[in-house]
């Protein structure tokens, strides 16, 4: 008899740069790295462990790989050697109010990964939020010619940001429980920069903190897609250094993992063979979490690898 469907799957890479893949190109995306590695992942899994590379958790999860090497995993130098930072891709068409709940998977799926309990940096990325330098500039021009009819205190935050809000809150749980050091934003320009600053009780002045229990805590570090971008606009400069906000840049894919790409991995490894399903359902990713450790005094990149949900 078929063991029945499994409530979620938990799907991992492992280090994908000890693996046997060739190294990824300058012209590799986001999406086809993680794609092609967790494929050849589950593969190689299933081939040396055919009766134990996949595991049913007693609340209904399947993972595979069902165990990482090395296992237990763990990292080869001292924790503090490193910066470890986790990017978690929020995914489309995935109710709002469930990204706090996945937000506190990935981020234990991250440390489980990497064989520690604190991270450095965790950076959110939200679905349709992309950067566009020549918006960034309009949207200067446009605050600064209502400014004088609108006080800060007056402006209120839009339905854009109040999705934000939301999930905030599990972002700074974390800080607090020292689980993370630092929070940061992918794709946001000043504009939204400020309109989430504002609904989390920060004034324009950076040096102004929050009467809030727990305290709010602001965000570090910004990230920017320089892809289509080739300069940072000046006006994002100048705000992060303002707000006390570094400013960063990466080249991830704007869409990390679709159905399509993610159907065709399930069928083609046969990680849902056996249950009361076939292989051609559909699956619905709810998240993408990449993580990456760097040995600080030599800016050797030793264990990077991805976790999805779906």
């Amino acid at each position: 008899m078929a063991t029945p469907t499994p409530r979620y799957l938990l799907l991992r890479t492992g280090n994908i740069i000890t693996s046997s893949l060739p190294p990824p190109t300058s012209t590799s995306t986001t999406s086809t790295e993680l794609l092609t590695t967790l494929l050849t992942s589950l593969q190689h899994a299933r081939t040396h462990s055919p009766t134990s590379w996949v595991q049913l958790t007693s609340t209904g999860t399947l993972i595979a790989p069902s165990t990482l090497s090395p296992s237990p995993p763990s990292l080869n130098e001292s924790r503090d050697a490193y910066d470890l930072t986790v990017k978690l891709f929020y995914l489309p068409n995935v109710p709002v109010e469930d990204r706090n709940q996945h937000t506190l998977g990935a981020v234990e799926m991250a440390c489980e990964a990497l064989g520690v309990q604190r991270l450095d940096l965790l950076n959110v990325s939200f679905p349709g939020v992309g950067f566009d330098a020549e918006d960034e500039v309009h949207r200067k021009d446009t605050a600064s010619s209502s400014s004088s009819s609108i006080s800060d205190a007056e402006q209120e935050v839009d339905e854009e940001t109040k999705s934000f809000l939301t999930t905030y809150p599990t972002l700074e749980s974390l800080v607090h429980s020292q689980t993370i050091s630092k929070i940061g934003l992918s794709e946001f320009g000043s504009s939204r920069l400020s309109q989430l600053l504002r609904g989390l009780g920060f004034s324009p002045d950076a040096t102004t903190t929050t009467t809030a229990t727990p305290p709010r805590v602001r965000p570090s570090v910004v990230q920017i897609n320089v892809r289509d971008c080739c300069v940072v606009p000046r006006e994002l400069i100048q705000y992060s250094k303002r707000e006390g906000i570094q400013l960063l840049t990466h080249n991830d894919s704007a869409e990390v993992l679709t159905q399509e790409g993610l159907q065709g991995v399930v069928e083609e490894s046969g990680v849902l063979e056996g249950f009361e399903t076939t292989s051609r359902r559909k699956v619905v990713p709810l998240w993408v979490v990449k993580y990456t450790a760097v040995v600080r005094d030599r800016s050797v990149v030793e264990n990077k690898g991805y976790v999805i949900s779906f």
